[in-house]
């Protein structure tokens, strides 16, 4: 039941909305029905699954009432090594495993465990809140609002995430008790924006993308030209996929007069490494800045420090996104181009007004991020390695043969849309007329008929979100 279904978009979610408005003059009722509801919506994929984040979300309020009462700097660790063994078991071992039996060749069996969905990201935002527990930050609250915090539906799955601070106090507001008309028109015209990046672009992607990288066809029968087709076509997706689940996710909870933070802000439009980590999956950057980087010693300590700090969090943020050595190597390679980016800025002082540098720079930039996405894409290192191969291969045939000429304009217009376009933030800072109530109702007409019409009739249509993966 994801945010681009049937059942979500005619039934559980407005069963969720009506239920938590009817029960809004109670707060505590109305949270605690917002709760199970969320709970229903994780269980609904596999309801075995449901013990391990309740007891998550128990061992994490519990502990961190501990740590804020006593700060213990064993029992903060203690928290924190159990949540990363949980993960580390779920996500991390049969990697592990396949590791040691190449090295060693051993022959121990994997457990093929199944990774529950979003355990990732809720291991994230308790780590966090454990941390800050410690530091005296967290303040005491209800076990009622810190299960909502964590099993809160939008963001429960693949983000935003949510820092305690930003969500829980919140449910103690009283906008909760009143239903906000203005509210829901921005939320409408924010999950409506949403499903179409999802329904319309992303998934109308994916097929060409999994020809290539999911051998649909062999590589030995494409084009140099296809190649590159499907790398873009990737790009693409990847960014329309995950910022329009964001704009769901975003869209969804100011139906509940709650705010999620801004996930992406045109990061497509970034003219540097350093500019690029500041728009893409903003929430997941700040995480790994304020809990990791900064811990490691930030920029305190010198250069040679620093950049070895910035490789760090690289490599472990990519190796938070999957159990595998590509996930790794991207990682790595964000390392590298924010390491010579800073050597570049501190060594050089060009002119940044210059319209021929600004371009230069967001070519330079947008390579290294394509670049790396096939690693991030492929399911093997020797997949990634073979379609780079064949990408500056000049001796096989340039032309098409599995894609076509439109695919090539599809890709320029893409182009065009990602770096002239304006995004959700800027329309609604400079078009403030479209949040009335008659514009509001065009626009969500206009925009949803071409994915309602997807998602009924086309029975092979791509579902599941990418980042559902993590």
């Amino acid at each position: 039941m994801i945010f681009s279904s049937i059942e979500f978009i005619f039934l559980f979610l407005p069963i969720s909305l009506i239920g938590f408005w009817a029960l809004s003059k109670n707060i505590k009722v109305s949270i605690w029905f917002l709760s199970i509801a969320s709970l229903f919506y994780y269980g609904h994929w596999r309801p075995e699954y449901l013990l391990i984040i309740l007891i998550s979300i128990f061992f994490n309020y519990y502990i961190g009432e501990f740590i804020a009462a006593n700060k213990n700097k064993k029992l903060l660790a203690f928290g924190v090594i159990t949540n990363l063994i949980v993960l580390g078991i779920f996500k991390y071992l049969d990697f592990f495993i396949g590791n040691l039996n190449y090295i060693f060749s051993s022959e121990f069996s994997k457990l093929n465990i199944a990774l529950p969905l979003a355990i990732s990201f809720f291991t994230f935002q308790q780590i966090a809140f454990l941390v800050d527990c410690h530091k005296g930050i967290a303040k005491e609250y209800s076990f009622e609002k810190y299960l909502l915090f964590i099993s809160f539906y939008p963001q429960l799955i693949a983000g935003p995430i949510v820092h305690h601070s930003d969500l829980i106090p919140q449910f103690y507001q009283e906008k909760l008790k009143r239903f906000n008309w203005d509210n829901f028109y921005e939320g409408l015209i924010r999950f409506s924006i949403g499903l179409f990046k999802k329904v319309v672009i992303a998934d109308s992607l994916s097929q060409g993308v999994s020809l290539v990288f999911d051998g649909g066809v062999p590589l030995e029968k494409t084009g140099q030209g296809d190649v590159w087709v499907a790398v873009m076509f990737y790009t693409f997706q990847i960014y329309f996929d995950f910022s329009g689940y964001s704009d769901m996710a975003i869209g969804i909870a100011k139906f509940f007069n709650i705010d999620l933070p801004e996930n992406f802000n045109s990061p497509y439009k970034a003219k540097n490494i350093s500019d690029f980590w500041r728009r893409w999956h903003i929430t997941l950057s700040s995480f790994l800045r304020d809990y990791l980087y900064i811990p490691l010693g930030g920029n305190r300590f010198g250069k040679l420090r620093r950049y070895r700090n910035l490789m760090t969090t690289m490599l472990l943020g990519g190796i938070w996104h999957g159990a595998g050595w590509n996930f790794l190597i991207w990682g790595g390679l964000h390392g590298g181009f924010l390491v010579v980016h800073q050597l570049l800025s501190n060594s050089f002082k060009l002119n940044k007004n210059k319209a021929i540098f600004g371009m230069l720079s967001w070519f330079t930039t947008m390579g290294g991020v394509i670049f790396a996405w096939i690693f991030f894409r492929a399911l093997t290192f020797e997949t990634a390695s073979d379609i780079i191969r064949r990408m500056f291969d000049f001796s096989i045939s340039k032309n098409l043969i599995v894609f076509k000429n439109d695919d090539v304009i599809l890709i320029f217009i893409l182009t065009l849309l990602v770096y002239l376009a304006p995004n959700f933030q800027d329309l609604k800072s400079k078009y403030k007329n479209l949040f009335n109530k008659t514009y509001v109702v065009l626009l969500v007409f206009g925009i949803l008929m071409i994915p309602i019409y997807k998602i009924i009739f086309e029975v092979n249509r791509v579902h599941e979100f990418l980042y559902f993966d993590f």
